[in-house]
């Protein structure tokens, strides 16, 4: 199952709900992208401050958030992949199918 919402609340860091709150709507306002160049832009540590969407954020929130939806990517990248090798193995039936009547141009067994 893909999540659709980062769990900000599940976090290891300590800052209370609507802090944490405030800081993911930043970064969702932001994006992927940007985080990632401000994330490589920072010398900070986990635990320091960072400027992000106009809230001081700890680099360790955006760390996370960044590594939730890198694999929120990925997978839904596989799961359009199977979607597709499953369309692509439907239409090749098909079409043999319609090609050769409903019989195999081969004998089986």
């Amino acid at each position: 199952m893909i999540m659709c919402r980062f769990r900000y609340d599940k976090t290891n860091l300590h800052a209370d709900l609507e802090t944490l709150r405030r800081w993911n709507a930043a970064v969702e306002k932001v994006g992927v992208e940007s985080i990632r160049a401000r994330l490589l832009q920072s010398d900070a540590g986990s635990g320091e401050l960072i400027s992000i969407g106009g809230e001081d954020i700890k680099k360790g929130f955006a760390e996370q958030w960044l590594g939730w939806k890198e694999k929120q990517n990925s997978k839904r990248a596989t799961v359009l992949m199977i979607a597709a090798i499953i369309t692509a193995i439907a239409t090749a039936t098909t079409a043999s199918f319609t090609v050769f009547g409903g019989k195999l141009p081969f004998k089986a067994f």
